[in-house]
């Protein structure tokens, strides 16, 4: 199985021109059983859900993302950023994607899911299917138990 090029990220899909949009649960990448994740005394961050309010988005339809970062490792996150990103396909890689901001995150002790909210736009574009990425410590300035992970 190919990993994809963007670990620790979600997205959602945006169907632009007044349709709806929706979620696609799971995280992208491979998959490792929850008992791997004890191997580590570092953290391990990873982005647990992402959802809009409303769902039904046009162009410069104004919305709200919510971002749900889960720390799965052993040890505290230090502070970190994550970003949004709109993008044609949802396993794009976010350096090739559209960003559309991002939020600081203040440490994430081991276990624990922060929530974060985005106040968003829908940028212009040709109306079609578009997804929406979350992507978890964008600088990599945290050390994780696995960075290639999901």
């Amino acid at each position: 199985m190919a990993r994809r090029p963007t670990p620790r990220t979600l997205c959602t899909r945006l169907v632009l021109a007044g349709l709806t949009a929706c979620a696609i649960s799971g995280v992208f990448g491979l998959i490792r059983p929850e008992s791997a994740f004890g191997q580590s005394k570092k953290p391990d961050l990873v982005i647990f859900s992402v959802s809009l309010t409303p769902t039904s988005l046009s162009p410069g339809t104004a919305f709200t993302a919510t971002v749900k970062v889960k720390n799965r490792g052993k040890a505290t996150a230090e502070s970190t950023t994550t970003a949004v990103y709109v993008a044609t396909s949802f396993n794009a890689d976010p350096a090739k994607a559209t960003s559309l901001g991002s939020l600081n995150t203040d440490t994430i002790n081991a276990g624990v899911t922060k929530t974060l909210t985005f106040k968003l736009s829908v940028p212009p574009a040709t109306p079609g299917t578009y997804y929406l990425l979350a992507q978890a410590d964008i600088y990599k300035t945290v050390t994780e138990s696995s960075e290639t992970m999901t």
